[in-house]
Order: C-alpha cells, then sequence, then structure tokens
C-alpha cells in the first residue's frame, strides 16, 4: 500500500498533465457551443404577401455572460420566408448563431393569418421534435411584430416567461392557456373544434380592460422597465385584464368571445382556473335595490356530467365553489347603515342566488354563441363519448356533425359559503 502511495505522490504531474490534455479542450468547446447559442424565447408570425414574416423574441448572450444568463439582453429579430421554418432559419443566418427553440413558450399569431387554416400552419412546431410540447398559443388583433416587441415594455421576466403569467392568470380566471399540441389535437378530435386565447398589450393607462385589473395581484404583468437595444426610453405596458377567446373549426377561425361576461363563461368551465373576482349587477331583494355586487371566491372545482333520456343527450356543468366574499355594495347610491353591519339572511340569500344566476348564464351565453356557429367550445362531445360510449356512438349515428343542435346543456352552481 505505501508503495503505491510513493508511487501517485512522485507522477502526481503526469496524473495532472493527463486529465488537463483530456478535460480542458472540452470545456473550451462547450463554452464556444454556448457563445454560439441565443436563445428563442417567444415567437410572433404575420402574413405577408409572398409568405410568412416570423418574428424571434431572443435572449442575446452579450460578452461575458452565459447562454442569456447574467448580463444577457433581450431583443427582437425579425425575417420573411415562404414558410415558417424558412423564416427561422433565416434569423439564425442573420444573428450568425443557433437559434434555439427549446426554451420558446409562446407564439403569438397575427389576426390576418386567420385566413388560413391555423393548424395547418402550426405544422411546424408540431413536427420540430425540439420545441417545447407546452408552447403557447396567443392571437392578436394587428401585427404579431408589434405586439411582441411590446413584451419589451413589461418586466424583462414577464417578457420571457409570458407563459407563466398566462399560467397564473388562468388559475385567478382571467386567462387560457392553450398548448399549441392540445390546440392541434382538438381539431381531429370529434368536435373537431379548438379555442385559444387573444393578447393585447398597451402602455401603461391606455389598455382597454375593465377597472377591475387595477387590484390584478403580484404586479409582473403591469410594471415594466425598458430592456431590448430597442426599448430606450420605452414606457410601461401591461396586458389586458380580460383577452378575448378565439374559436375555430377544422382549424378555420369561426368567430370570438369579446364580451366579458361571456369569456367569464370559459373560465369558469375550467377546471385549472380555481379562485377569482367578478360582479354582479341588478341585485334586488332584502336591502338593497337595483345594486351592484363586487365578489371575490376562492377554491373552485368543475366538472361534467351526461345524462341520456329518449336517446337525447344533457350535458351539465357542475360548478362548486367554496367560499365567496362580499368585496364591495353599491347600493344604487342609497348609502345604509345596514350596509356595514352584519346583513339579514334574506339579502344573503339574494345575493347567493344572483351569483348562481349569473354565472349560469355567462356558460350558457358562450356556449350558445358559438353553437350558433357549428362550434362546440367546450368540446362537450369528446366528453360525452368519453363517459357515455354507446349512447352516444347511437345518437352521433343519427345526427353526424349536426349533434350540438340536439342536445341540452344545462349548468348546476353549488356555493357553500357566503359572507
Amino acid at each position: 500500500m505505501n508503495k503505491v502511495i510513493d508511487f501517485l505522490k512522485k507522477r502526481v504531474w503526469i496524473i495532472i498533465l493527463i486529465a488537463g490534455i483530456l478535460f480542458i479542450p472540452q470545456s473550451f468547446n462547450y463554452q464556444a457551443k454556448i457563445n454560439m447559442r441565443v436563445l428563442v424565447t417567444g415567437i410572433g408570425i404575420d402574413k405577408t404577401e409572398n409568405g410568412y414574416e416570423v418574428t424571434a423574441q431572443v435572449i442575446m448572450p452579450t460578452p461575458g455572460s452565459e447562454s442569456g444568463g447574467s448580463g444577457a439582453r433581450l431583443d427582437f429579430i425579425s425575417e420573411t420566408g415562404e414558410s415558417i421554418s424558412e423564416g427561422v432559419q433565416k434569423i439564425a443566418y442573420k444573428i450568425g448563431k443557433t437559434a434555439g427553440l427549446s426554451h420558446a413558450g409562446f407564439v403569438i399569431v397575427g389576426e390576418n393569418v386567420l385566413e388560413e387554416n391555423l393548424v395547418t400552419l402550426l405544422d411546424f412546431f408540431a413536427r420540430d421534435a425540439k420545441v417545447n410540447p407546452s408552447l403557447m398559443l396567443l392571437i392578436c388583433e394587428g401585427n404579431a411584430k408589434d405586439t411582441l416587441e411590446q413584451t419589451g415594455k413589461l418586466e424583462l421576466s414577464v417578457g420571457v416567461d409570458l407563459q407563466k403569467v398566462f399560467i397564473y392568470k388562468q388559475s385567478s380566471l382571467n386567462g387560457l392557456v392553450m398548448p399549441i399540441e392540445e390546440f392541434i389535437n382538438a381539431t381531429f378530435g370529434i368536435s373537431k373544434s379548438s379555442i385559444a386565447s387573444g393578447i393585447t398589450i398597451a402602455p401603461e393607462g391606455e389598455e382597454n380592460t375593465s377597472s377591475k385589473a387595477q387590484n390584478e395581484s403580484g404586479g409582473n404583468e403591469q410594471e415594466g422597465s425598458s430592456q431590448g437595444s430597442n426599448q430606450t426610453q420605452a414606457k410601461n405596458a401591461r396586458i389586458k385584464f380580460y383577452n378575448e377567446i378565439y374559436y375555430f373549426k377544422d382549424g378555420k377561425y369561426i368567430g370570438k368571445l369579446d364580451e366579458e361576461y361571456q369569456i367569464l363563461g370559459v373560465f369558469f368551465t375550467d377546471k385549472t382556473a380555481n379562485n377569482g373576482e367578478f360582479k354582479i349587477s341588478g341585485v334586488t331583494g332584502g336591502i338593497l335595490e337595483d345594486a351592484t355586487v363586487g365578489v371575490s371566491f376562492t377554491d373552485k372545482k368543475a366538472s361534467t356530467k351526461v345524462k341520456f333520456k329518449n336517446g337525447k343527450p344533457t350535458f351539465t356543468f357542475n360548478i362548486k365553489i367554496k367560499d365567496i366574499k362580499i368585496t364591495e355594495m353599491l347600493n344604487n347610491d342609497k348609502p345604509s347603515v345596514n350596509l356595514y353591519n352584519k346583513m339579514d339572511k334574506e339579502t344573503m340569500n339574494v345575493i347567493k342566488e344572483k351569483i348562481k344566476e349569473e354565472v349560469q348564464n355567462f356558460i350558457i351565453s358562450a356556449f350558445e354563441q358559438a353553437k350558433a356557429d357549428g362550434v362546440d367550445i367546450f368540446d362537450v362531445g369528446e366528453k360525452m363519448y368519453q363517459t357515455k360510449t354507446k349512447e352516444w356512438k347511437k345518437f352521433y349515428d343519427e345526427y353526424g356533425d349536426n349533434y350540438l343542435k340536439n342536445l341540452d346543456v344545462k349548468v348546476n352552481v353549488e356555493i357553500l359559503n357566503i359572507n
């Protein structure tokens, strides 16, 4: 044993030299590869006369930084091509680096692109194995390039993690996250229907949104700072509180929900959304007269149930809310001391029933508008097939794609506590 130790001590410099020869060149090569990469964190797509304009939101490494780490900057680069893949390739060529899409979190599509079949257009993102399968689809009015560049006026972390902002919005009943993979798969399902969220980013104070946006917590999507080489002296901006819901059939754009109550109808049926705020108007009863009541809620759960009777289905949404708190009451401009004391049971029951009525109206209104356009916006056909396969097949054999016109939709709302 001592002889082995003595041997190693005498020749330790040889071991160090060999290790250096083996590993140091690899570390230099790894750093070189890092410096030749730029992270694409978001994509914008617009239609042109001869193809498409692709705009990339990128993290550009600066000297001394590591692949978009500390010291990197947010930038926007555009190129045109006959296809999306060509546009992406030209962006990589333009910056002289490998454009990696594995960190991309969202794709924004301009409204002029909706003239085409959106599923066909998104084929590039479905086939590229390096693309994140949870890549989020968003749609904007006007040019996607302009909207994408507006993200530079948000907080840098928001610009990079726009998907995380919408995940937060979705849980708080004011957003929708639609992965491209899910959007495409829904097109080939029974309903052949898909939905996606819009996005509007406007300078601070100019966004067209409800007053409730002023109370959105976290501040991440409301407070911005200038970032990127083209964002000098840029105003702060914020994301619209309620964004439109676009709906599609066979990949083709059909219409959108742009009324706040209809958009809320989509959010209430979403199993991910579990808390939020909204208001009800025209509340009359007890001590209230044409009052507007603001409420917040927690622990909302959404489920569905299908029942067939005489061969016809009834599809029911069950919305259960564990706890509702009254946050504001405007009693037709009539102040009353009773409003600030513990209210009587009759008044609380009136508010409770009004909330149930409004949530039912939210959901039914959204469903009926899309139904009139032949779009199964809640994918009830797929849900009925999964839960009542035998009955559904018989029903579908009779009515085919006209099944929407021959089913009933109901909404049950249960409120466990209100105060």
